[in-house]
């Protein structure tokens, strides 16, 4: 029998809603469109987890935000640990499939931040329904919690994605502004590292955006990750031409300066 675990982190319909299930979708689609300049980041993630399997030598290994797998060497990571576990909010049904031959691969479903998603939903709906104010310090939850016993966790070019689309789903559905929701990113992401830290870890995530106006040539930069980041024995630097042809920004390229830790 094939090794899988599901874990369900809430409705579909809240997901959906939220914008989790579109997010999904529009990664692959833009690897499609960007996929020169998104192979040497995809590797070089690879890599880097690679490295840190040598470094850590897990027995059981959980990788968060696995998605497509194309940041994931699922097949050398299947040869060297026991068990594998991919965690994300939701795992394409194209991925099921993939890994299905894999008896040691586990997929479960569920919240990495501890149930942020499902805090967020909550107070928005009693929010839309009375008026009342949304206390922002009830959101981040406890940061990632194994299902399963684990020797080393990978956060894979997740930790700044953490907080945006429950902000996103915050500005769009109450009366917040940008600057009322710095507190709950920073919390977020602290939470997030702070999980990480209880174990062994590899960190893998863009910290910075780089953007290109493409008629002048202008650029600006802005951090991506408010959270401090800890420090660990091994750390590498790479840019991740992330958006090429102004699709992403009207007019205007967009690059991640990258951080791996270990």
């Amino acid at each position: 029998m094939d090794f899988f675990s599901f874990f369900k982190p809430s409705k579909p319909n809240i997901l959906k809603e939220m914008g989790f299930v579109n997010d999904q979708d529009g990664i692959i689609d833009r690897y499609a469109r960007e996929k020169n300049g998104w192979d040497i980041h995809l590797n070089n993630s690879k890599q880097t987890i690679l490295k840190a399997v040598e470094f850590h030598q897990p027995t059981t290994i959980a990788i968060l935000g696995s998605g497509w797998l194309l940041d994931v060497p699922i097949e050398e990571l299947s040869a060297k640990c026991q068990k594998v576990y991919l965690y994300d909010i939701v795992h394409p049904a194209q991925i099921r499939h993939k890994v299905s031959k894999f008896k040691n691969i586990g997929l479960i479903e569920t919240d990495v931040t501890g149930g942020s998603i499902q805090t967020t939903w909550e107070l928005v709906q009693k929010y839309k329904s009375g008026g009342t104010s949304i206390d922002l310090t009830t959101i981040p939850g406890q940061g990632f919690i194994p299902q399963q016993p684990v020797d080393m966790i990978v956060s894979l070019n997740i930790l700044n994605q953490l907080d945006i689309l429950i902000c996103d789903y915050l500005l769009e559905s109450s009366n917040l502004q940008n600057e009322d929701l710095q507190s709950l990113r920073i919390a977020i992401q602290q939470k997030h590292i702070e999980s990480l830290q209880k174990k062994a870890f590899c960190l893998i995530s863009d910290v910075e955006e780089i953007v290109t106006d493409l008629t002048d040539n202008s650029s600006k930069t802005r951090p991506l990750v408010l959270a401090e980041l800890p420090q660990t024995n091994h750390c590498d630097q790479w840019l991740w031409q992330f958006d090429t042809t102004g699709n992403y920004y009207e007019d205007k390229s967009v690059s991640f300066t990258v951080k791996a830790l270990f």
